[in-house]
């Protein structure tokens, strides 16, 4: 396959060196439709209508504002359309009585309807402007030789905005600029194309004239030769909704007729519409000419909009094609679709006729890839040619692909989206299949996953006129699309109900329209007008994949989000007992046992994991604690009858087994796993008597950060105990108990931390990026497994692209899946709660930095703009901390987040610079030197907002910080930058740009107040550029490990930035992560696998590692490093005892291909990320290890 010779839209250079002007290319991205903003009606200032009525010799009267104006030059009236002629010699008109104090200082609109007939490097449709070398005044409305212009002074400095798309000479075009004191806007044809905020405040002027129809100042004339019909001046400034409503209120008066082919339309050879009229039962009818089709596999029909619903596996369209591939276009050719992706791949077709086997490559193809649209065509070779537009997934779009025989092209939504010319000639084709909605040749065969409503096929190549206008005829079948403030999430609640969260920027119904499918079919809402939304959505069935759409409903304006996506199988709520009568017969101690489970539960605030019932009799207070809560609950007794009843009893009302067991032992070393239980209760101290076991086996089995355990009764109870018999049986166990007063008789215990115990706080183990949990009680020689089980492979990314590590915070683990996160009970692997959050997935983050980290209450996590804070035990939002004014300030997206004490750290990056994408073989992220991803993320500042009210604490602008480098300890924020004019001008937030690595400094800002305290010049390898650079504090010490062709380790004060010492050495391999691991800190001694150094003096502490083949990077605890290993005799975890040297193997599982095994609690854990690797032990499932 060959790669075409791309062609994108050009930024026209200055001038002359002496003019200091700047050009802007506005790239248009994001959504499918601008959002329609509220329209005005505005009377113009200064206006002319160049129609025979208004023209008198050499006079134009003015249409609004009594500045008429004098006509220079020949120029030649018309009157369909109205308008003058200019000859493009010295033609124009001069508004002579205009100065400065008759036109706009601050807002400004500037309009015109305008026909040019040839370009030129600057030209004028209207304005007031001077740009003479240094001098720049004033503004023009304008052009170059290939876009339309609007150019804007202010202090002293001209910015001329390019639209972002090219026009046609001999077309007439609506062209709009607009100025509000902050900005520079450009719209042709009712359409936004550019915008600019490198000018602010009031308009410079000076003496000059005001002109339309050229070019003009006080020594240069660039006259217009074509048409202008009318020009408008106004002192405010019109939106979307203005330049919409102007070109479509006067575009038929400019409309060209179109000379119709066979089917109606020039050219049209194929017409397939996806809808009940032109389908019928499996028949796709043509609706042009012969190439009905016939649809294959299963397939839904869509009606809002009208579309083929592909499922991804086997649905496709065989079109006929009589004559074979005679029948399609030889030398020109356009082939456009109104489609909506759900899922990408590496080669997607949407119509084609084609072979690409090995060197034999024919026919044609409008496609896309696992991102991006394409077309490809082969006049010998086939060229694929990739569209910069990257498509949302269940986002409907306009793309059409044309070749003239010369120049292939690509269109998006309307707009020209790549271009190449390595093409010529006629088309070539061998005998292949006609076919709509996948890609296939004779061995290959990759089905479209989404939606069809229209394809079209010309034998001609289409204008851009002509396209856009096909996109415009057509995009009002299609809701505007516009993604809501924040949101949507998606947490289950029940075994059968999800509860749906989301924001908008103004009151709205609730809608949310979901099914099974994604032609949905079921709708819920809730006609209250409000900004923060919520809606259950009921009845749903177990293990099944299920499709929503918000909708929104402001005035008589609709808009739709994006089609998401959630699945049952990942809910794991316990099957609820509330509505489930008690099995046991209603009588004295109903009321007895309903008050004590009421009670428990309110003293202890736990309704969720496990709890041990010690001395359960039947299971009474069990009961009544499942239907009020969401315990696991394990009764046991060491009376076999009454465990024998019990277990009848609860197997008849369904609780048994799902919510409760019973079990008939001794109470003395209960086979239970130790800390385990959230909460410890006794059936039989309900009825008035000490539990027959030792205080002390309840304790061992409780769990530790948190667990609690309590014992008594309710006041009325036939057989009382007294609070000291209660006490004093508590009275063995290390910690003290609490009387917890009435009503009742009650005491309790919580047990806290345990002692030496470590936590996983942020993406490397805390804000000083150690990749530690210093957590003293992991040991190799004791590790056993605690727990196994849930989460499984299928809600996570395979094998995780270098995606953000789970951590570990009082008790809870938490754990990233695709756009999912888990929160764990750390101890016992209950799933406390699973939340869905679109736009959630970070990949790369050796190239970035994480997107969560957690304190002993919360979960923080950033979504695009956004830091959220879930609660720790259910998943609630509770708070939203936003990188600008507010979650609608969409200007920046969050990047870092720490938090540290009462603060939350941040950083703001470019919008959309994080890696999100995981599908291909480039989405592993380890390639050894530049690519696609080694572009580094770089923020541009940073920022704190107090934890508890949002409200920001300081802010801190900086050069090019690059991401993976920032880290927090001493109380000092350290990071390296780039101050390279070349990084920081070309305001990316992502680059692979060398020149990162020069004009580099260290920087410490004091973390409370963000004041910087020092900034250390240093001296980066930049050549090879660096694939990764890390940074880490320990002991006041700094270390820095870049890597390029080599491991480059450096040692820096912390205090003062001085350098302390420095070693390099090379690769432990140059795949599976070999080249980008992570330092980590043990002890005394930092590891930068293959070797490890003295912190404090650089020495060699070990110059090489126990060997291994993993593929994560490291990890470690106070004396213990952590990893994935390849041994396929001994297992796939390994734990390195630091001090003595003893190497542990486990074998059964493996952890993802970045960091996923972590410490802390006593415990290490691994989320499972192993679905799809080919290494053994493919045991698919988390895993807790203790080693008490």
């Amino acid at each position: 396959m060959t790669s075409g010779a791309l062609r994108g839209l050009v930024i026209s250079s200055q001038r002359r060196p002496a003019v200091s002007v700047e050009y802007i290319l506005w790239a248009c991205v994001g959504l499918l439709f601008p959002a329609v903003l509220p329209a005005g009606d505005p009377d113009p200032v200064n206006a002319w209508v160049f129609e025979p009525d208004s023209i008198s010799g050499s006079n134009v009267r003015a249409s609004s504002g009594g500045l008429d104006g004098t006509i220079v030059g020949s120029v030649r009236v018309e009157s369909n359309p109205p308008s003058i002629v200019l000859d493009g010699n010295e033609a124009r008109v001069v508004i002579e009585g205009a100065d400065s104090s008759h036109l706009p200082d601050r807002l400004l609109s500037v309009e015109a309807w305008v026909r040019l007939d040839s370009a030129t490097r600057w030209g004028g449709i209207c304005g007031y402007l001077q740009d003479t070398g240094s001098f720049e005044r004033g503004w023009v409305l304008g052009y170059n030789s290939s876009s339309f212009t609007m150019a804007v002074a202010t202090s002293n400095t001209l910015t001329y905005l390019e639209a972002s798309d090219t026009f046609e000479l001999g077309s007439w075009y609506h062209v709009l600029g607009t100025y509000d004191g902050s900005e520079l806007k450009i719209y042709v044809d009712g359409r936004l194309e550019g915008s600019s905020r490198s000018r602010s405040g009031s308009i410079d002027y000076a003496d000059s004239t005001l002109v339309v129809g050229a070019y003009v100042d006080d020594n240069e004339l660039w006259p217009l030769e074509g048409k202008i019909h009318e020009v408008r001046i106004y002192d405010s400034v019109l939106g979307l909704s203005d330049a919409r409503e102007r070109h479509q209120e006067k575009r038929d008066l400019f409309a060209e007729p179109e000379v119709p082919g066979p089917a109606g339309e020039a050219g049209l050879l194929g017409h397939w519409t996806f809808d009940d009229e032109n389908v019928s039962g499996r028949l796709v009818r043509d609706r042009a000419g012969v190439f009905d089709g016939t649809i294959q596999g299963e397939f839904d029909l869509s009606s809002s909009p009208p579309a083929l619903v592909l499922d991804g596996s086997s649905t496709f369209v065989r079109l006929e094609l009589p004559g074979g591939s005679a029948s399609l276009p030889r030398r020109e050719l356009t082939a456009e679709a109104w489609v909506a992706i759900n899922q990408g791949t590496a080669w997607g077709g949407l119509l084609g006729y084609m072979q690409d086997n090995g060197n034999f490559e024919k026919g044609w193809v409008l496609g896309y890839d696992d991102s991006h649209f394409s077309i490809a065509l082969s006049s010998g070779q086939l060229t694929y040619l990739r569209g910069e537009t990257e498509f949302q997934p269940g986002t409907w779009y306009h793309v059409a692909g044309s070749y003239d025989g010369q120049e292939l092209k690509l269109y998006v939504n309307g707009q020209l989206d790549a271009a190449s010319t390595e093409q010529s000639g006629d088309i070539v084709y061998a005998a292949s299949t006609f076919v709509a909605g996948t890609y296939e040749d004779d061995n290959e065969f990759f089905p479209l996953d989404g939606s069809l409503h229209d394809l079209k096929l010309y034998n001609t190549a289409l204008s851009a006129r002509q396209i856009r206008e096909n996109f415009e005829s057509g995009r009002e079948l299609f809701p505007v699309q516009e993604p809501v403030l924040m949101g949507p999430t998606v947490r289950f609640t029940s075994a059968d109900t999800a509860l749906v969260s989301w924001k908008t920027a103004e009151p709205s119904p609730s809608i949310i329209d979901f099914g099974t499918t994604r032609s949905l079919g079921r709708t819920v809402l809730d006609a209250d007008l409000v900004m923060e939304h919520e809606l259950y959505l009921e009845g749903l069935e177990p293990d099944t994949p299920y499709f929503y759409q918000l909708r929104h409903q402001a005035g008589a304006q609709e808009s739709i989000t994006a089609v998401y996506e959630f699945s049952t199988e990942f809910n794991f709520s316990v099957p609820a007992a509330g509505e489930i009568d008690s099995p046991f017969d209603e009588d004295a101690q109903t009321l007895l046992y309903e008050r004590a489970a009421e009670r428990i539960l309110a003293l202890t605030g736990i309704d969720r994991g496990y709890c041990l019932d010690l001395d359960c009799g039947r299971g009474r207070l069990a009961v009544e604690l499942a239907r009020r809560s969401k315990l696991r609950i394990v009764g046991v007794s060491p009376d076999r009858e009454e465990v024998a009843e019990g277990r009848a009893l609860l197997r008849e009302a369904g609780l048994y087994g799902s919510r409760i067991t019973l079990h008939r032992r001794e109470l003395r070393e209960l086979p239970y796993a130790e800390n385990s239980f959230n909460l410890v209760v006794s059936d039989r101290m309900v009825r008035g008597f000490l539990p027959r076991s030792e205080a002390g086996e309840m304790f061992r089995l409780l769990r530790p950060a948190g667990g609690a355990a309590v014992f008594g009764q309710p006041s009325g109870s036939p057989e009382m105990i007294s609070i000291g018999a209660v006490r004093g049986w508590l009275a063995s166990v290390a910690v003290d108990s609490r009387e917890l007063g009435p009503p009742g008789t009650w005491a309790g215990i919580v047990r806290g931390a345990l002692e030496g115990a470590g936590e996983w706080s942020h993406m490397y183990g805390s804000p000083d990026n150690s990749a530690t949990s210093r957590d003293e009680l992991v040991e190799p020689s004791r590790m056993k497994i605690q727990w196994y089980g849930r989460p499984g492979p299928r809600g996570m990314i395979d094998r995780q692209p270098r995606q953000q590590a789970p951590l570990y915070v009082n008790g809870r683990l938490y754990s990233q899946g695709n756009d999912r996160l888990y929160a764990l009970d750390a101890y016992n692997g209950t799933v406390l709660w699973a939340l869905e959050v679109p736009g959630l997935r970070r990949v790369n983050i050796p190239r970035d930095t994480g997107n969560m980290c957690a304190d002993a209450d919360a979960l923080y996590v950033t979504v695009e703009n956004s830091c959220w804070r879930l609660n720790g035990q259910d998943g609630r939002l509770e708070r939203v901390y936003s990188t600008g004014d507010g979650i609608a300030d969409k200007s920046a997206d969050w990047g870092y987040a720490a938090v540290v004490e009462d603060q939350l750290i941040g950083s703001r990056v470019a919008p959309g610079s994080s890696y999100s994408a995981f599908s291909g073989p480039d989405k592993w992220y380890d390639e050894t030197s530049g690519g696609f991803g080694t572009s580094q993320v770089i923020s541009r500042s940073i920022f704190a907002v107090a934890r508890d009210d949002a409200r920001r604490r300081w802010s801190r602008d900086a050069g090019a910080i690059v991401n993976s480098t920032i880290t927090i300890g001493g109380g000092r924020l350290y990071y390296i930058e780039s101050r390279s004019s070349s990084v920081l001008n070309a305001g990316a937030g992502r680059t692979g740009s060398s020149d990162l690595w020069r004009n580099n400094f260290l920087v410490a800002l004091d973390v409370e107040s963000g004041d910087v305290l020092w900034r250390q010049p240093v001296t980066l390898p930049a050549s090879p550029a660096p694939v990764v650079a890390f940074l880490l504090y320990s002991e006041e010490r700094l270390i820095t490990s870049v890597v390029n062709s080599r491991y480059h380790v450096t040692c820096y004060s912390a205090v003062n930035g001085a350098r302390q010492w420095e070693r390099d050495h090379s690769w432990n391999r140059n795949h599976h992560g070999g080249h980008m691991y992570h330092p980590l800190v043990v002890g005394d001694k930092v590891i930068v696998e293959p070797r490890g150094y003295d912190l404090f003096s650089g020495a060699t502490a070990f110059s090489s590692l126990p060997s291994r083949g993993g593929c994560s990077t490291m990890s470690a605890a106070e004396r213990t490093v952590i990893y994935v290993d390849w041994d396929y005799d001994n297992g796939s975890f390994g734990f390195w005892n630091v001090e003595s040297g003893s190497r542990v193997q486990k074998a059964g599982s493996r952890g993802s291909c970045w960091l996923g095994l972590i410490s802390g609690g006593g415990m290490v854990f691994s989320p499972t990320a192993s679905s799809g690797c080919v290494c053994r032990y493919p045991l698919q499932t988390s895993i807790g290890y203790s080693s008490w």
